[in-house]
């Protein structure tokens, strides 16, 4: 797609039987868009629709903020290493979800050393950030500042804004990335979150964007502390899996 500098390729799946059947809600949104699966070709492109990462728990669904639970996509249990296989979330919620409400009636309130947060718990009240997590995990380092790439516009409005910041992490921390990219978005983030600071806080369209430019900035931070690739992360300018690297990446928001 970059090489033809094109938005889609073309799905061919006219030889597929029972696709309704197989797959319903695909197909609803296929007839909604004019589009015949048994005899058109189909457009299809990169999408973001799931982070490898998220709130660190155990595997019960407990977090290092004592009383707070997560499960299903937004947390990081420990269960999908560098990658995660398609349509593993409903097992995950389907497992972790019972796992957390058995372990919140049976009294319990914080963290064991279980799943992912083998590689954080007993570390979190340390005051030396730089140390290493139990050999297991490392603190992201935050990036220093970086040239500006364009501006949102003075008058902009939250729907601009999501679009912006949407464009700039399909873009540039998608797919493939490198340091390069991931420092152009990383400026697109700072210049989003400062236009939110002129924004009422309380309307849910300015929440909602400045979650996204949180996670975005979680996310690029991370990506540039590893220099290697790993999992679903390419680093075009590290295309190698770096050994010394064997640890998770953990950061507070």
């Amino acid at each position: 797609m970059l090489q033809q500098q094109t938005d889609h390729v073309w799905l061919d799946a006219t030889g597929l039987d029972h696709f309704a059947e197989r797959f319903p809600t695909i197909y609803s949104d296929l007839v909604a868009s004019g589009l015949d699966p048994m005899t058109d070709w189909l457009p299809v492109a990169p999408a973001a629709h799931h982070q490898c990462g998220g709130i660190v728990t155990d595997l019960s669904g407990a977090t290092s903020l004592p009383g707070l639970w997560a499960a299903g996509e937004t947390s990081c249990s420990g269960v999908h290493g560098a990658n995660r296989l398609a349509s593993n979330s409903l097992l995950e919620g389907m497992v972790f979800g019972p796992r957390a409400i058995e372990s919140i009636a049976g009294g319990a309130f914080g963290p064991r050393p279980t799943g992912a947060m083998r590689s954080v718990l007993g570390f979190a009240d340390s005051a030396d950030s730089s140390l290493s997590i139990g050999g297991v995990a490392l603190p992201v380092p935050e990036p220093g500042p970086t040239g500006a790439t364009g501006k949102p516009d003075s008058a902009a409005s939250p729907e601009s804004l999501r679009r912006y910041i949407q464009q700039a992490m399909s873009t540039d921390a998608g797919v493939q990335r490198s340091a390069e990219s991931l420092q152009r978005v990383w400026q697109v983030i700072g210049q989003t979150l400062a236009a939110l600071d002129h924004m009422d806080p309380q309307v849910v369209a300015v929440a909602e964007v400045r979650n996204l430019a949180q996670i975005a900035q979680t996310l690029v931070a991370a990506a540039l502390a590893r220099t290697e690739s790993r999992g679903t992360h390419a680093r075009i300018d590290y295309p190698a899996t770096d050994p010394a690297q064997t640890h998770r990446l953990v950061t507070g928001i």
